[in-house]
């Protein structure tokens, strides 16, 4: 799940989300400003549905979904979310 930080501040997540999943870096745990991360690479599926930071950050609009390098609007993010969130963690498993 490639997630964009669209605001001009660091956005958190949870502590296990890694700008580099190899390194361990002083921003973990943060989507920093205008930052494209993809959290499936740090994330489990699981800890993915459970975020309640992921769901507030997107309904905010703090957060978009990046599709095929495609930014989705506020709105779509929170369709996806709500119709396509649950789809898109049983198909990781």
């Amino acid at each position: 799940m490639v997630v964009k930080n669209i605001t001009t501040e660091s956005v958190s997540i949870n502590k296990s989300v890694q700008v580099d999943v190899n390194t361990i870096d002083v921003n973990d745990g943060y989507v920093l400003a205008g930052q494209t991360l993809d959290l499936s690479l740090s994330l489990t599926p699981f800890d993915l549905l459970e975020s309640e930071q992921l769901k507030t950050n997107i309904y905010d609009g703090n957060l978009v979904f990046v599709i095929n390098g495609v930014e989705l609007t506020t709105s779509q993010c929170i369709q996806v979310y709500e119709c396509g969130f649950s789809r898109y963690v049983i198909s990781q498993l």
